[in-house]
């Protein structure tokens, strides 16, 4: 599968007459006070190219037109925005006066804007109305970001990226052994909700125009096993894709939804949707996600051959833990029996849990703790419910009720007491060997990382809102077929009694976040088994 499909168009930025082009190649400035620009633009294409004379055409600029704004958002007039590109260069002779500090340049290739003149506002507002049928022959829409043009010759060259507005749906099927003719053309591709009428040039804002409805797009399919373009669309909220195949044999009916909700970016992307056919007693589907250069996207649809057989909900847990045993829940004292006053302390209380897991694991391995290091419960209090754990007693001295988070708990705690089971580690670096963060937006977020995080064996820190709070998660319950994360099992440093949590549900927010019952999941902290490390 193609992992890179596009090197990004890099502009540079040139000021002053190139050695080849003037007699007097030192001087900036003509005797008449004039300035020369001299833009020279290098189009690099795909590295690895998958559609030929396709492929070109995307990266074609076939117009490329020049904007220029001062300090109040003006345009500074040229006698052509349009500029001839050949793969060579073009130049502008301005007043010199006009090349001050703040003046920025916009260049937008394969779409030309009538208004003359047009305000900087205008120009970062405007949306293109070109046809997808239209981007093969009259050029994709393209801007850069804003090009600040330096006073000083020495602050040059400038270095800019054109990027495609709308992106693109790529389909393959790959073979499977003992299955004869499967091909492209072996399923039929239907899509709905594309955004086909207007794209913003510079922004990633979704039109409000009517989205298009269910299309057969699956023509454009043919009998290989190669990427096929099938769509070329705008900025779009939500893309439901539906898969039928054409054959019994192939499987059943599978619909995937790409979920851009929340995406930061959504132009100059390419999906590839990679159908793989499989053989199986349970009905699965997996999305597979990469981002290259060309903010590619690659999703693996999964198709099941053998009939359905019955569900059974999983349910996955950190490594030695039980519903029953293997977990810890240090709770709060808030100022009871003498103890310091820790009520902003549950990140403290999460990391207090999970590094004490840790270390029952790290022990089991065959490791040895420092001398000094606190482990287990505090003398007489075993079966308190709160205070219990002796680690916690630490966080509570280097931290008086302070807020924090779970790294800030793991990076200091390892670097104070175990410094020589992971030296020089940076535990803000996410290596997915010791320690890493996340950040889920949706619910598949959320339940990719949990899955494969309890999976590997692991223990996780759960930050959420409102109120902002911390609490230790030690397992969940999924649906086997959706791979959705229905509930967790937590102990919470608040609740005032020892025990976990064994049906906290799992819900979806208006705007389609993860939640923990009525509070907005933001971040997960995994803390890995040590037998990821320690031999």
């Amino acid at each position: 599968m193609e992992s890179r499909l596009l090197s990004l168009f890099t502009l540079f930025l040139l000021s002053g007459i190139l050695y080849s082009c003037a007699k007097e190649d030192d001087d900036k400035v003509s005797s008449s006070g004039e300035r020369n620009l001299e833009f020279k633009i290098n189009v690099s294409d795909f590295q690895e190219s998958i559609g030929g004379s396709q492929t070109e055409q995307e990266a074609a600029v076939k117009s490329l037109f020049l904007f220029l704004f001062d300090t109040n958002e003006k345009e500074v007039l040229q006698e052509s925005r349009q500029h001839t590109f050949d793969g060579g260069v073009f130049s502008i002779t301005l007043p010199e006066d006009v090349i001050t500090n703040g003046v920025r340049a916009y260049l937008v290739a394969n779409e030309e804007i009538q208004t003359k003149p047009i305000t900087e506002t205008e120009l970062l507002r405007y949306r293109t109305t070109r046809q997808p049928k239209d981007f093969i022959n009259k050029g994709f829409p393209m801007s850069t970001a804003r090009i600040d043009i330096p006073t000083a010759v020495s602050q040059l060259p400038v270095t800019a990226t054109l990027r495609r507005i709308p992106s693109a749906l790529y389909v393959q099927v790959e073979k499977m052994e003992g299955i004869e003719d499967l091909y492209n053309n072996s399923y039929q591709i239907e899509i709905e909700d594309l955004q086909t009428t207007e794209g913003a040039l510079f922004s990633d804002a979704i039109s409000g125009n009517a989205v298009q409805e269910k299309t057969d797009y699956s023509s454009k399919l043919t009998a290989v096993n190669t990427p096929e373009n099938i769509a070329y669309f705008y900025q779009s909220k939500d893309i439901k894709i539906h898969i039928t195949p054409r054959r019994p044999d192939l499987g059943k009916v599978k619909d995937i939804v790409i979920d851009n909700t929340n995406t930061i970016n959504r132009r100059n992307k390419k999906y590839l949707l990679t159908i793989k056919p499989i053989k199986t007693a349970t009905r699965s589907m997996d999305f597979s996600l990469q981002v290259t250069e060309w903010d590619t996207e690659v999703i693996v649809a999964e198709i099941p051959l053998a009939p359905d057989g019955p569900q059974e909900d999983g349910v996955l847990f950190a490594k030695n833990v039980t519903m029953s045993s293997g977990w810890y829940d240090q709770n709060k004292a808030y100022g009871k029996e003498g103890f310091s006053y820790d009520s902003n302390l549950c990140w403290a209380c999460a990391f207090t849990n999970m590094i004490q897991w840790w270390q029952n694991l790290y022990i089991a391995g065959g490791g040895v703790l420092p001398v000094n290091t606190p482990n287990g419960y505090i003398p007489g209090r075993e079966t308190a419910s709160y205070r219990q754990l002796a680690v916690f007693e630490e966080f509570a001295k280097k931290y008086p009720n302070d807020t924090g988070y779970v790294l800030t708990a793991t990076s200091w705690y390892f670097k104070t007491f175990l410094p020589d089971v992971f030296p020089n580690h940076d535990f803000s670096e996410d290596d997915n060997t010791v320690f890493a963060e996340f950040y889920p937006s949706t619910i598949k977020d959320f339940s990719n990382i949990l899955i494969a995080g309890f999976e590997a064996g692991g223990v996780f820190g759960m930050n959420s809102y409102p109120p902002s709070h911390v609490r230790t998660l030690w397992g969940c319950r999924y649906d086997t077929e959706t791979k959705i994360v229905k509930e967790i099992f937590i102990t919470d440093s608040d609740d005032k009694f020892v025990g976990i949590w064994k049906d906290m549900p799992v819900k979806v927010s208006p705007e389609g976040e993860p939640m923990a019952n009525t509070a907005i999941i933001d971040r997960l902290s995994l803390l890995y088994p040590p037998s990821n490390v320690h031999k």
